[in-house]
């Protein structure tokens, strides 16, 4: 358990081995309701086989206003023994229904299509030289937005009649962040 003047952080995990503040399996959470005024879910739901009660939980355990971040994975390679689900945009959308205000976005700018090329196209090895990999990804994104440019150009009528007049920077944006990523974060308030 970790305080400062006004806050105390505490950690939760279903393996003892961890070491975790509270050891509790969050899809059946002995956490009392209204217990916390935030929550910090980075790449854990991937690991829990029913996460949505887990994500039910989390909404009960917050304070009224209390807010949470979630990161979930999309395109990412198997990394555990417990490792169960991989999430949509939509889906997040969709399991964060019950929290009165909810934001999702991509984890950063050269998180998208090259930051999942590279990952793959090396095997996973490429995470090794982290930098290499940001600069690569975000390479890979310009000239996949270029080609994108190109081919809205080219068949502009035919894409908004399929995307319902989609403009040229959410279509490149589309393909670029969305259609292939790592992952997606989100950021709810109860």
């Amino acid at each position: 358990m970790s305080q400062s003047a006004s806050n105390t952080i505490v950690s939760t995990d279903i393996v003892p081995d961890y070491k975790p503040d509270v050891v509790d399996d969050i899809s059946n959470t002995a956490i009392k309701p209204n217990s916390f005024d935030g929550v910090y879910c980075d790449a854990i739901l991937e690991h829990v086989q029913e996460y949505w009660k887990a994500i039910d939980n989390i909404h009960e355990i917050l304070e009224g206003g209390g807010e949470a971040f979630f990161y979930v994975p999309f395109i990412f390679h198997f990394h555990d023994l417990m490792d169960y689900h991989r999430f949509t945009f939509t889906e997040v959308a969709r399991m964060l229904n019950r929290f009165f205000e909810v934001k999702i976005f991509v984890p950063g700018e050269s998180d998208g299509f090259g930051w999942v090329f590279w990952y793959v196209i090396t095997m996973t090895t490429i995470s090794k030289c982290e930098r290499l990999h940001r600069i690569l990804s975000k390479l890979t994104d310009s000239v996949l937005k270029v080609l994108l440019s190109i081919m809205y150009k080219v068949r502009k009528k035919e894409i908004q009649k399929k995307y319902k007049d989609i403009s040229i920077h959410d279509y490149c944006y589309y393909y670029t962040y969305l259609f292939m990523n790592h992952g997606f974060c989100a950021w709810a308030r109860k």
